[in-house]
């Protein structure tokens, strides 16, 4: 019954927050992009996905146990705070799930990113994340997306210079995002959303987000000349900082949710479209080798 229990909740813990339609495409570009740059051949691929799939899996879950007191309030019909889930479901997976990762790290090359990557949430989770000013929380809870480009460089034997400028555009434009989707309104304030325009004001939240975006950007132009410049990676890269651009530029004018909202899901594609490029540049090389 307990085991059974555990899994009908992981069940609709992932539909409901990390569903599959969304999840495994998003993991599966996330690793598989910078991995392009120096294959881990098919093996490595595959076991890259199933871990970069289970940490942000893991992080999700996290993330969800450790706000829940808050999310009883802002997010009272989430399967979770409504109880509809059990939270000690949610916490043994979470230990089973994490011990695994880390025992199958094991005299890998990526076992000490891998290794450390856990030990910092952890200790992030446990000790400083409701310490940290809450401005400042998205640069840490959102380390993992500058580890996973790394991950996959050592993974394919070769961490190079493109890796290091990936993981920082990822990163960059992944707390961007958290930032641009949270902006409301000063009438706004029963959304559920993240509270970071408390801090700086709904139009200054806007403009940081834009500037990580920027920022983002530049490490992807890094990234872009490092490559030697891969012209569908280019490409897709400005198509969607011209998106972005044409959004950041009504939310700065109306710092408002209905102009928020679209980043949810621009603020992403910003960085897995060019990543997806990726993959195609390397493809098109194969075809023509």
């Amino acid at each position: 019954m307990g085991k059974s229990a555990m899994l009908s909740d992981i069940g609709r813990f992932i539909k409901e927050r990390f569903p599959l339609p969304v999840a495994l495409p998003l993991t599966l570009i996330l690793f598989a992009g910078p991995a392009s740059v120096s294959p881990p051949g098919l093996g490595g691929a595959i076991f890259g996905w199933v871990n970069t799939f289970l940490a942000l899996l893991c992080l999700r879950m996290a993330d969800d146990l450790t706000s829940l007191p808050t999310d009883k309030i802002s997010h009272p019909e989430r399967g979770l705070p409504a109880g509809r889930l059990e939270a000690r479901n949610l916490r043994n997976f979470l230990a089973l799930a994490v011990s695994a990762m880390v025992l199958w790290q094991v005299n890998i090359p990526a076992m000490l990113a891998a290794i450390g990557t856990v030990i910092f949430y952890v200790l992030f989770f446990r000790d400083f994340k409701e310490k940290l000013p809450l401005l400042t929380r998205p640069f840490f809870s959102n380390i993992i997306f500058a580890v996973i480009p790394c991950y996959a460089g050592i993974m394919g034997g070769n961490l190079t210079p493109a890796h290091l400028w990936l993981a920082v555009f990822i990163w960059l434009a992944a707390v961007a995002h958290e930032l641009a989707h949270n902006v409301h309104g000063p009438l706004e304030t029963d959304l559920g959303l993240a509270d970071y325009v408390e801090s700086i004001g709904a139009r200054s939240t806007a403009a940081l987000a834009l500037v990580l975006f920027a920022l983002a950007g530049f490490f992807a132009f890094l990234a872009w000349l490092s490559l030697a410049r891969p012209w569908v990676f280019g490409l897709l890269l400005v198509l969607t900082a011209a998106h972005l651009g044409f959004l950041g530029a009504k939310l700065i004018r109306e710092p408002e949710y209905e102009n928020a909202r679209p980043f949810y899901v621009a603020g992403f594609t910003f960085f897995l479209v060019p990543l997806a490029g990726l993959l195609i540049d390397r493809l098109l090389v194969l075809g023509l080798g």
